[in-house]
């Protein structure tokens, strides 16, 4: 086959996918501007810089309370672009924004050499009346999309034994006992001598994620290690 005849059928095979950019052109998961063809937005990349975390380091101790929770990694500071799309993501019908952040968090695992260490990646439970409300379930989607970039097996190893408050209304006191005794490991999992990494969007007083590690590491959990978007400077 001719050089000529090689370019036009590679030029044809990509043409399904340029229609479905016209039709439903890329955007910034950070600002949500129109990208196109035009590669990154570069507004945001530079935004991003200054709320990036060191590559590689956990998440400090100081000013998160917790007992069971090994260590927490995280890509960005909750502040400016980051935030944002956090947010759209969770309160404005925006779940396409977990790809693009799950990315980001696979990048941290792999700066800190935790990508190949994890056995399991276990998301943290959403609360029933928070998935009626919003139609889909932001740690679980984060944990599949980060399993598939990872090759690490997803597993719904936690339930939550009962409604709480939301934990943003709640200051850090408070969050840890609205959600003392709230998970519990399922039936029938096992999860003895296991290394975890337990997903969740936001790292803010680590309530959240120390009660899943302390569910875990009650019934047998060898380690377990936090991987969120972003964390509370």
């Amino acid at each position: 086959m001719s050089n000529r005849k090689r370019r036009a059928i590679s030029c044809l095979a990509k043409l399904p996918s340029l229609g479905m950019q016209l039709l439903f052109p890329t955007r910034c998961p950070f600002c949500d501007a129109v990208l196109g063809f035009s590669g990154p937005c570069t507004a945001c990349e530079e935004k991003l810089r200054t709320v990036r975390r060191a590559p590689g380091k956990p998440v400090p101790a100081q000013g998160h309370e917790t007992q069971f929770i090994d260590m927490v990694y995280a890509p960005y500071f909750y502040e400016s672009v980051v935030q944002s799309a956090i947010l759209r993501m969770k309160f404005h019908g925006r779940p396409d924004l977990a790809r693009p952040l799950a990315g980001r968090m696979a990048g941290a695992l792999r700066a800190a050499v935790l990508a190949v260490q994890a056995e399991w990646i276990v998301p943290v439970p959403s609360d029933r009346g928070e998935l009626c409300r919003r139609g889909y379930d932001v740690p679980l989607d984060l944990a599949r999309l980060l399993g598939a970039e990872l090759c690490v097996p997803v597993v719904q190893a936690l339930c939550k034994t009962r409604t709480t408050t939301p934990q943003a209304t709640l200051s850090g006191e408070e969050r840890r006992r609205n959600l003392h005794g709230a998970f519990a490991v399922r039936a029938g999992i096992s999860v003895a001598g296991r290394h975890i990494l337990l997903a969740d969007d936001v790292y803010t007083t680590g309530a959240t994620l120390d009660a899943c590690a302390g569910a875990l590491k009650a019934a047998g959990a060898a380690s377990c290690t936090g991987i969120c978007i972003a964390a509370v400077r």
